[in-house]
This record gives structure tokens, sequence and C-alpha cells, in this order.
């Protein structure tokens, strides 16, 4: 800690006031999602567990924004995908999003996304991680849609 750079991230809560889910009115506060899921697979992967979700991911960013990895976060999560590890990477910017995976699991990537990440380009995936089906490399194109919405 005290050698080297140090970020803090201070994740968004809202009062949850609805008298159903609070019906005493007690302090409570409710979490994003996909924030809380995107810091903890950023600097504690292995502190996630207990995901029902079938497919576990690997989201690799190279542009160093953690609007566009909550953006990627959401939209898996959204698609019932889950995701196990996100990294800021130093990558070559490629305009499409690409899958690498075993074809099978690209292919069911790719049908589950249906263009939520972009255009979306599949490979093999030759440096498999235990615990997770794939790894995803955001592309310009995603970027590119988040931005003008």
């Amino acid at each position: 800690v005290f050698a080297g750079p140090l970020q803090v991230w201070q994740l968004s809560a809202a009062p949850v006031l609805d008298k159903v889910l609070n019906p005493q009115r007690v302090d409570m506060y409710s979490l994003d999602r996909a924030e809380v899921v995107m810091v903890f697979a950023s600097i504690a992967p292995s502190a996630l567990s207990g995901s029902a979700l079938p497919i576990a991911v690997m989201i690799d960013s190279p542009f160093n924004d953690p609007l566009v990895s909550r953006a990627a976060v959401a939209a898996l999560l959204d698609a019932g995908i889950g995701v196990g590890v996100v990294r800021e990477v130093s990558a070559e910017r490629q305009p499409s999003t690409i899958v690498a995976a075993d074809p099978e699991v690209a292919d069911a990537l790719a049908l589950l996304l249906n263009g939520v990440l972009g255009t979306i380009s599949t490979i093999d995936w030759t440096s498999p991680v235990e615990g997770i089906d794939a790894s995803i490399t955001l592309g310009n194109d995603f970027v590119d849609d988040l931005r003008n919405k």
C-alpha cells in the first residue's frame, strides 16, 4: 500500500424507500449490482462467488474508463452472463469486441449478446483461465455506441 499507487472507488448507494421492500423504514441502501461486480472483479476476483449464471467471462478493456467497464458488466449481467474478472489492459484498440473461447461457448455468447457489445468477432482462446469460460476484449464499436447514447 505504501510503495505504490492507490485508487479509491466510492460505491454508489440509494436509500430503499419502498414500503414493501423496507416496511419498517430502517436505514437500508441498495447498491448498483453492475458497479459492485465491476469493482470486486477488478480488485479481488477470487472474492466473487455464488453466481448462479451458467457462463462466467473475463472482460479486458483497453479504454481505461470505468464507465465503459461498468456498462459492459451491466450488459453481460442483463444477458445472464456472469463476470468473474475485469481488467483495464494496455492493448491495441480493435473496432469489434473480441470473444475468445472454444467455438461452442463463443457462438453461445454471440447469440446471447446480439449486438449489445457492438460488433463481435470470435477467436479460439489459447490461454484459458480456470473458472472462466471466455475472455471478452471490448471494441471501439461498443464504446462509440455507448458514448453516442
